[in-house]
């Protein structure tokens, strides 16, 4: 990988960065306590989706559930990280603010 040079850009960002993780890591959990739930009350239906490119087909919705939550958390991570890695790549900054 090359050389990264712009940290200024990364420190700028890490608030929106921040809030994007808790929001969705909150609605990550949501879906895998709702599916937890779900599982333990043998909750069972058809259930089938196909989100972001992944693709699940249960009959139970607890399964379905825990499955959305970990779709979504693991492409938000994955969103933030590519975020941060292209900021990097950024050519530092001439004017700084004081």
């Amino acid at each position: 990988m090359g050389q990264l040079f712009s940290p200024e850009h990364q420190r700028e960002a890490v608030p929106l960065h921040r809030l994007i993780v808790i929001i969705f890591g909150v609605l990550a959990f949501a879906c895998v306590a709702a599916g937890i739930v779900a599982i333990v009350l043998n909750a069972k239906s058809q259930t089938e989706f196909d989100f972001l490119g992944a693709h699940l087909t249960t009959g139970h919705v607890g399964v379905a559930f825990v499955g959305i939550g970990l779709v979504i958390a693991y492409f938000t991570v994955r969103a933030v990280l590519r975020s941060q890695r292209d900021l990097a790549a950024l050519p530092r900054s001439e004017h700084r603010r004081h």
